[in-house]
């Protein structure tokens, strides 16, 4: 059955899709407002990296715990845990006045990230007959929300002020926390009940065989590019390094977003191929490698860069789901599998600021670069030998 047949007839997949792409669009709005609110209080590029790397690196030590107490606790009380933080994270930033309160709400952010991504395959893997279709499938809905949520706030900006978007987010946020309170895959387990080192810390630190952490890394090779562009370089280089105004950074992230969505749903409806699917990665690498070359007609790596992450994309939950699908523990796993993407991220976010004032831009975007050529090199051997 295809996704969107599955759709039609689940009302719990229904639901998960529009927490899905709600939680989606004001993630990507807060993604593109809090850099330019950064540069807009005269913080250096060099401080908003490491304030940015708070956030990969509060995720890669709380996903895998969240993940744990969603295996033994369900996950509707963590879907509502996200739901609340993010409400709070939206407020420390109406009411910041301090590099201290900023860093706060990132920390919240990196909360609410980390609980969201902890559960919300598990969702769909209990819900979808069809997982690595559906998977897929909400890869695209994800980004083509994504790509709605950069536009919208990069317009917002020209007419209103930063607290004001904030708010305006604050208000969506109450909305999905309606919507994860009406999660169906809870148990009667109470959370007092959990033993931490019986129930949580064993599953994380369980052995794994070496296929395991060689589809870890290949995950972070596929991740660390769409990541960075949109959470980092692209607004960053957009408004920091060419000037544009917020409306042309909101558009141009918006673009990559939903040219990466238009790749992952059209690809998933054509029934492309690994091979296409890696050649179209591969198409990216060039693009890459000369993104700040081009200068005003930027938009013309942005396009090609997004086909290949949403490509390698597809191929990433391809890949996790073959890890994962006769797990017990099926959060936890996906947890540990996303650890090396979130070492990668820490460590690029906290080094850009210092790159870019010594090297500028060239060098991030290599890096960019290079990573995709791994993640094509090594997938396809990977792929065809699980397969």
């Amino acid at each position: 059955m295809s996704p969107f047949h599955a759709i039609r007839r689940n009302a719990g997949l229904r639901r998960v899709v529009i927490v899905n792409a709600l939680y989606s669009f004001i993630s990507a709005a807060l993604a593109v407002l809090v850099p330019l609110y950064l540069i807009d209080q005269q913080v250096d590029l060099a401080q908003i990296g490491l304030l940015l790397a708070i956030a990969p690196l509060t995720f890669m030590i709380l996903r895998i715990n969240f993940a744990s107490l969603a295996d033994e606790l369900g996950t509707k009380v963590i879907g509502i845990s996200y739901s609340i933080i993010n409400l709070l994270s939206i407020a420390l930033y109406v009411v910041s006045n301090s590099i201290l309160a900023i860093a706060l709400a990132i920390f919240g952010e990196s909360i609410r990230a980390s609980a969201f991504w902890a559960i919300i395959r598990t969702e769909i893997i209990y819900e979808s007959e069809n997982p690595k279709a559906m998977l897929a499938f909400l890869s695209g809905v994800r980004q083509l929300a994504d790509a709605f949520g950069r536009l919208f706030i990069g317009f917002v900006l020209v007419f209103l002020a930063f607290q004001n978007s904030f708010l305006f987010l604050g208000a969506l946020s109450l909305i999905l926390l309606y919507l994860t309170m009406g999660s169906k895959h809870e148990t009667k387990k109470p959370l007092e009940s959990v033993n931490y080192h019986q129930d949580v810390l064993k599953k994380i630190f369980k052995p794994h065989p070496a296929t395991f952490w060689q589809a870890s890394l290949l995950l972070g090779l596929a991740s660390l590019p769409a990541n960075m562009l949109l959470a980092f370089l692209i607004p960053i280089y957009a408004k920091a390094g060419l000037g544009l105004d917020y409306g042309q950074v909101g558009s141009l992230v918006a673009i990559f977003s939903f040219v990466d969505a238009a790749a992952v749903l059209l690809f998933m409806r054509w029934k492309i191929n690994v091979n296409i699917l890696l050649f179209f990665t591969i198409l990216s690498i060039p693009a890459l490698f000369t993104f700040p070359f081009f200068g005003s007609l930027i938009v013309i790596p942005v396009v090609i860069s997004a086909i290949g992450t949403g490509c390698s994309g597809i191929l990433y939950e391809y890949i996790l789901l073959d890890q994962i699908y006769r797990s017990k523990n099926v959060s936890t796993d996906i947890g540990v599998l996303n650890i090396p993407l979130k070492i990668i991220e820490v460590l690029f976010l906290s080094t850009s600021g210092f790159v870019i004032d010594q090297f500028g831009y060239q060098p991030l975007f290599v890096i960019l670069a290079v990573a995709t050529l791994l993640f094509v090199v090594f997938a396809r051997a990977f792929i065809k030998r699980s397969n």
